[in-house]
């Protein structure tokens, strides 16, 4: 079973990961931590497979958690997803690849973001361990082999050569006593060269003689060694002087009275490349990120600007010499009208999803009276359901229902909601019903009668610039932004939507949990004998 460290020291982030998790994956074990030293120390205790780090915590902060974990020879190999804020910078997530974190998370938490990224890290850690455990039994294998080697000496060449690692040993003394081909590739030493030399002067820095001679001398006197079994991170020095990372596992035997260490070295260049080839495109990403945001503002400002003007100037002419103009002139106005707001309406949602994207879209919730407010919408396109002679009703069987929420994110999501209804109903009826369900909580229905949707479409009703039908020759307009952004909207406000439809036969999305003030509950609703009767129709 899969262990989980989260530590963050916001208990509601904590609970809100814990509940992800344990929805989809029901038998992983998650343990919680709500500072840095409480995670390092159990981290250090229940050896979790993945660590869930929070950034920002007070007193110690992610990057010192990270930074304390990597260099823990008991920790250093657990997979580290940080949770970041919105506001943090490249630099910062830099800074936490190089301090060993292997990925980031952006909060609030996308719980299918969460879940992939987690099994990711999952894969990675069992893949890491199944890696150091075959070293580590390769390890074991070559010291016991050599300890009988007279017996089995040419089969002992024949691995150690054959190996795709370099694999060196040295006696008591530190003199090579083995040098396998994969040595001779990795340093640039023929086995000639290295027979008999010492270990440090050969492939260890000058700089680092000193540590590995005492490093080596106290492995020597363990009764198992301090790095048995255990993969090292050090650096190394080929023949032409050049230093570069190494894997090195060791182990080591007894041959007589002598003792042999047995080390299997892995150039670890091209990993580190490849991280910092990772760390690179990352930068890169995160400046197109920024570049598209900007041209996207900009493109909304160029097109916005000259259109407001020609929709100002237009409806100037129409209220000044509407009189004086010809019908078929009026009718060229109101076209212009009609056109510009559509244009207009298309930038603002293309402007809106992409600030969705960023996450940069900002609300201010206020309290309003639902009621009115949905009595106004119904109003506002009123005239659209008339010109289909459609049937457009608002039946309202909560009375007064105050919710705290920005305006213009419910008017956008129930004009949406409202102006599909009607563009996709050829007869028949748009009801908006305001009511309670069983638990006494407000509920709205956008209902109607129109073509319905199919339910391959459904399962990518909610995804930017989908439709059910593409093309030029499609019979409705729209970009496919309106059920996208309504559900961003709802999100915002921790409301959910759903949709209930059959193909030809009508369709009705139905908004849930939204945020009710105080002072609208169960004495609100009106009696049962007196639902119908004061339903407000228009």
């Amino acid at each position: 079973m899969s262990k989980i460290l989260i530590v963050d020291d916001k208990k509601d982030n904590v609970t809100a990961i814990s509940a992800i998790l344990k929805m989809e994956r029901p038998h992983i074990d998650i343990i919680t931590a709500y500072s840095g030293q409480d995670g390092i120390m159990k981290a250090q205790h229940e050896a979790p497979d993945v660590v869930v780090l929070d950034i920002h915590m007070p007193g110690m902060d992610g990057f010192e958690v990270c930074t304390r974990l990597k260099t823990d020879d008991s920790t250093k190999h657990i997979p580290i997803l940080f949770l970041t804020a919105r506001r943090t910078s490249p630099r910062d997530r830099v800074k936490g690849l190089e301090l060993g974190g292997d990925a980031f998370l952006t909060k609030p938490v996308d719980q299918g973001e969460l879940i992939a990224q987690i099994s990711v890290l999952l894969r990675m850690k069992q893949a890491e361990d199944a890696l150091r455990d075959e070293n580590i039994h390769l390890a074991q294998r070559i010291a016991e082999r050599t300890r009988t080697l007279e017996e089995s000496e040419e089969r002992y060449r024949s691995l150690i050569h054959t190996a795709s690692d370099a694999i060196i040993c040295a006696d008591e003394k530190s003199v090579i006593t083995v040098w396998n081909n994969a040595a001779v590739k990795m340093f640039g030493y023929e086995t000639e060269e290295a027979i008999g030399k010492k270990l440090h002067d050969l492939i260890v820095p000058k700089r680092f003689h000193n540590q590995s001679w005492f490093g080596l001398d106290q492995f020597r006197k363990s009764d198992t060694g301090a790095d048995f079994g255990r993969t090292l991170e050090v650096i190394g020095r080929r023949k032409n002087g050049e230093e570069f990372p190494i894997e090195l596992s060791v182990s080591k035997y007894h041959s007589g009275d002598s003792l042999h260490v047995t080390g299997i070295l892995r150039d670890l260049t091209e990993r580190k490349a490849l991280e910092e080839e990772l760390v690179s495109a990352k930068e890169k990403a995160e400046r197109a990120d920024k570049l598209k945001d900007a041209f996207i503002a900009n493109v909304s400002h160029e097109v916005r600007t000259p259109l407001n003007i020609i929709l100002g100037f237009t409806d100037l002419i129409q209220t000044q010499f509407g009189d004086l103009l010809p019908p078929s002139v009026d009718e060229y106005f109101t076209s212009i009208q009609d056109s510009g707001q559509r244009l207009m309406k298309t930038v603002d949602s293309i402007l809106n999803i992409a600030r969705f994207e960023a996450g940069d879209f900002k609300i201010s919730p206020k309290e309003f009276n639902l009621s009115d407010f949905l009595s106004r919408m119904v109003n506002e396109y009123k005239h659209l359901a008339e010109n289909k002679r459609l049937d457009l009703a608002f039946i309202n069987e909560c009375g007064n229902v105050s919710i705290l929420a920005d305006s213009y994110c419910f008017s956008q999501a129930l004009g949406n909601l409202l102006d599909n209804a009607i563009k996709f109903t050829l007869q028949g009826s748009v009801h908006v019903h305001l009511y309670f369900d069983q638990k006494a909580n407000p509920c709205i229905d956008v209902k109607d009668t129109g073509i319905g949707i199919s339910g391959e479409y459904m399962k990518r009703i909610y995804e930017p610039y989908t439709q059910e039908e593409f093309g030029y020759s499609r019979p409705f307009e729209g970009i496919g932004l309106g059920l996208a952004l309504v559900k961003r909207y709802l999100d915002l406000h921790g409301a959910s939507i759903s949709v209930n439809s059959r193909k030809g036969a009508g369709t009705t999305f139905t908004i849930k949990d939204l945020p009710v003030t105080m002072n609208a509950g169960k004495n609100q609703q009106l009696p049962h004998s007196e639902t119908m009767a004061n339903g407000e129709i228009l």
